[in-house]
């Protein structure tokens, strides 16, 4: 029976079909987790084993909706690779459309779970860390699958409902196609006045580099007066505190390399804001749905 071809009236073998995976053991390989296993053994006998995601030899149009709403999980901070879906081009008899169609039932079911409860379990963060993870129950996301005009919006309603969720959808999108699009600031740097290297430099004293430095920082006026003044003084302070380094007026070893474009060894990089947002895209996932009166 499993090599007999699928007709467009054949339901009823991919339904024999099921039935013998979802009693046997090579549906632990269809879906690994025993929850899912039993969640999906529960709606598909409640449905005589009838299909979810099949009719007349080939995938449905909630089929189709589900497998390109996985595809674009990383919209929502996920990795689409984590959700395999089957094509369901190949298949051409009762028995493989039976394992494609668990295979996406596995599918839609581990996307559920981690886009409510989050991938990372929050005890490997933090032992301070306490959070209370409801995670969708399998036969309650099958059977709202199964009845839903809308697959996408079935499967979205797994996401955090909170509108800072959504805000930071929309900046993980923004960051997104910023990191696409050319930066401007990168195709055309100004040349910069180096400011040769010497001895600390503080207020009251003259040296020729004081020209150099009154020129890099675009001081106003005396750009070639060689004295340390209080004007320098000030616009050393006003760099140091945007280069982040130490604040004194003074031109030391530090500030000059920082004028001259060197990178302080000491200084971290910032994290990567796109990184920063799928962070607590997650962070959000391990709260309550609902978080009281705001």
């Amino acid at each position: 029976p499993s090599a007999a071809p699928v007709s467009a009236t054949a339901d009823s073998a991919v339904a024999d079909q099921l039935r013998e995976l979802i009693g046997g053991k090579q549906c632990d390989l269809l879906v690994s987790r025993k929850d899912d296993r039993e969640g999906a053994e529960h709606i598909y006998k409640a449905r005589d084993y009838k299909p979810l995601w099949v009719a007349d030899g080939a995938a449905t149009e909630h089929a189709k909706a589900a497998i390109a709403y996985l595809a674009q999980v990383d919209t929502a901070g996920l990795d689409p690779t984590d959700y395999p879906t089957p094509d369901f081009k190949s298949a051409v008899t009762a028995a493989t459309l039976a394992e494609d169609e668990l295979k996406l039932t596995e599918a839609v079911l581990k996307y559920a779970r981690q886009a409510q409860i989050g991938r990372i379990h929050f005890s490997r963060v933090g032992a301070d860390l306490q959070f209370t993870l409801v995670a969708p129950e399998p036969a309650e996301v099958l059977a709202k699958l199964a009845k839903a005009d809308d697959t996408g919006k079935a499967l979205d309603s797994y996401n955090p409902p909170q509108p800072e969720f959504a805000a930071l959808k929309a900046k993980l999108a923004e960051l997104r196609k910023g990191a696409l699009a050319p930066k401007a600031e990168e195709e055309k740097k100004p040349v910069l006045v180096n400011v040769p290297e010497g001895k600390i430099l503080r207020e009251g004293m003259k040296d020729p580099r004081v020209i150099a430095l009154r020129k890099r920082l675009n001081i106003p006026v005396d750009k070639t007066s060689p004295l340390y003044d209080q004007a320098v003084v000030d616009a050393v302070k006003t760099y140091q505190t945007e280069a982040d380094i130490g604040v004194d007026g003074n031109l030391g070893p530090n500030t000059t390399r920082s004028l001259n474009g060197e990178k302080q060894a000491t200084h971290k990089p910032s994290a990567d804001p796109i990184d920063t947002v799928i962070v607590n895209m997650e962070r959000w996932r391990w709260l309550p749905r609902n978080l009281g009166n705001p």
